[in-house]
């Protein structure tokens, strides 16, 4: 890969991670009373929503962590299924409505919008650790996800911006 193309894909992983924090902290930016109620029809609240889209980057971390060890097993190539769901949600930038959350990343607990950005930027300067180990490696280093299959850690990241940019639009 050129420095040039590198260079670039720094830039646009460095700018997703921008954009959701900014996406995250403008649903946190609202009247305490408003920022916990749920929504209708069974939705999650403000603050329910932003607390899943941190959980999720924590996961990304985790999974990306353990990744790096020199003894993981390699990942399963995706299935045609998954080929195919990634290429369209990071094409469209359009996330499936139907999917449900993943065990574990459906808040269960009550957090303070400022417990929730202090996790925020917490995860994001994890994410932007593992950013810099993979240096020369975002589109080619692997990791299993667990609904997509095997993805770098650029597409990772675009595809929770678009899954933030998701739950924003059902708001």
């Amino acid at each position: 890969m050129t420095k040039d193309r590198d260079k670039a894909l720094r830039r646009a992983i460095l700018e997703d991670l921008v954009r959701i924090v900014a996406e995250v902290r403008k649903l946190l930016n609202r009247d305490l009373p408003e920022l916990h109620r749920p929504g209708g029809g069974g939705r999650w609240s403000l603050a329910e929503v932003a607390l899943h889209i941190v959980l999720v980057l924590e996961d990304c971390h985790q999974r990306f962590e353990e990744a790096l060890d020199e003894n993981r097993e390699p990942p399963t190539p995706p299935s045609f299924t998954q080929i195919l769901n990634q290429k369209m949600i990071l094409t469209t930038f359009r996330y499936p409505s139907q999917l449900q959350a993943l065990q574990g990343l459906v808040p269960g607990i009550m957090l303070t919008g400022d417990e929730i950005c202090s996790r925020l930027e917490e995860a994001k300067d994890h994410l932007l650790r593992i950013e810099a180990i993979l240096i020369g490696r975002h589109k080619t280093f692997l990791v299993q996800h667990p609904r997509f299959g095997a993805m770098s850690f650029f597409h990772w990241v675009r595809l929770v911006l678009i899954h933030t940019l998701h739950h924003k639009s059902q708001i």
